[in-house]
C-alpha cells in the first residue's frame, strides 16, 4: 500500500474515541515503523539511553520519535483498541458485525470478559 511509502509509522490509535481534541496518542501494541535510517535510529536504545531509563515502557520511549515522524493512525472501526471495544461495540454480536481486521485488548482488566470465547 502506499502508506508505507509516505508514513513513517502506522499505529493503532490509542486516543479516547469520543475526544474532540485528536491528539497523537499512538497505540504501540500495534504498529509499522518504516525501516529506514529514522526509525532504526529510534531503536538504538544505547544511542538514547536517557529518553529510555526515563521511560515508563517501551510506548513511552516512542512517543518521543513518532511526535516528530510522519505517522498514520489506523481507523477505529477497524483496529479497535480496549476502551473503544468495551465502550463502543460492547457485545460480541456487534463486534461479529463491524467485523474488524485486528483487536487490541488494551485497558482491558481481568477476566472472564463478555468477548471470550467469541465463537
Amino acid at each position: 500500500p502506499r502508506a508505507f511509502y509516505t508514513y513513517d509509522a502506522i499505529v493503532q490509535d490509542d486516543n479516547d474515541y469520543k475526544s474532540e481534541h485528536k491528539m497523537l496518542v499512538p497505540g504501540t501494541g500495534l504498529m509499522w515503523l518504516k525501516s529506514a535510517p529514522r526509525s532504526l535510529n529510534a531503536l538504538d536504545l544505547e544511542s538514547h539511553s536517557k529518553w529510555w531509563k526515563e521511560a515508563k515502557g517501551g510506548q513511552s520511549y516512542l512517543i518521543n520519535f513518532l511526535r516528530r515522524w510522519k505517522v498514520k493512525r489506523l481507523p477505529f472501526h477497524d483496529f479497535p483498541n480496549g476502551a473503544y471495544l468495551i465502550n463502543k461495540i460492547k457485545t460480541k454480536e456487534a463486534l461479529a458485525e463491524e467485523r474488524p481486521y485486528i483487536v487490541h485488548m488494551n485497558m482491558v482488566k481481568g477476566t472472564g470478559s463478555v468477548f471470550w470465547p467469541l465463537v
